[in-house]
């Protein structure tokens, strides 16, 4: 059964669930399964960088599809990659509270990158993340995880749909798929990011730019 767009993975629901009727459930089970998604699956494909040019000031807000940041770096001659500090150790820093310079380090909190010390001079900056997975819909109907990865994609929301129906055989059948397809993924991707002459690696260089083939 071929599933690359929303609804053929509705469809591949219902069949699995084929006692119970949850084809009207599909846009309930898919932001809860995704939610999982975003928190677990790490992949090139997710992969994604924001330009900030010309910052003065401390904070630069994240991306709006923003899941974790890999790296930020500073552009030109004299950048390079700053060094990520937890929050609370972050503001015991003498240079986050006072002064300015280059900045060094920083820290993201809530929905902000902080650098430290501020900036002496307009400093451009690219933050390497990983996005969000943008969720299916009516109107979406297919992103790159689906793409990759439909088994991930339908054991996560047959695991969702198995705890709605209150089905504890079928919950931990799925919920097992899903580990294994996960982990397989997940092994898949990193295979391919240190094979030689990959197309991308999740590397970076020593300036925070991610290495193309």
């Amino acid at each position: 059964m071929a599933i690359s767009n929303y609804t053929e993975l509705a469809a591949a629901v219902q069949k699995y669930m084929v006692y119970d009727d949850i084809s009207s459930e599909i846009d309930t089970l898919l932001p809860l399964a995704e939610a999982v998604l975003n928190r677990e699956i790490r992949i090139r494909e997710l992969q994604s960088s924001q330009q900030y040019p010309a910052q003065t000031t401390q904070t630069m807000t994240l991306p709006a599809d923003f899941s974790e940041l890999m790296s930020l770096y500073e552009e030109g001659e004299s950048g390079g990659t700053l060094e990520l500090v937890p929050s609370k150790l972050f503001w015991s820093r003498r240079d986050a509270r006072t002064g300015s310079g280059q900045p060094v380090v920083y820290t993201v909190s809530n929905e902000t990158i902080t650098v430290a010390p501020t900036p002496d001079a307009a400093r451009s900056y690219t933050a390497n993340y990983y996005s969000e997975i943008p969720g299916l819909s009516g109107t979406q109907a297919t992103n790159a995880l689906l793409t990759r990865a439909p088994d991930v994609y339908l054991w996560s929301v047959l695991y969702q749909a198995a705890i709605l129906v209150g089905d504890e055989t079928l919950e931990a059948k799925y919920e097992r798929n899903y580990e294994k397809a996960k982990v397989s993924l997940l092994a898949a991707d990193n295979r391919a990011r240190q094979r030689p002459g990959s197309r991308m690696r999740s590397s970076s260089s020593r300036d925070g730019r991610f290495k193309i083939a």
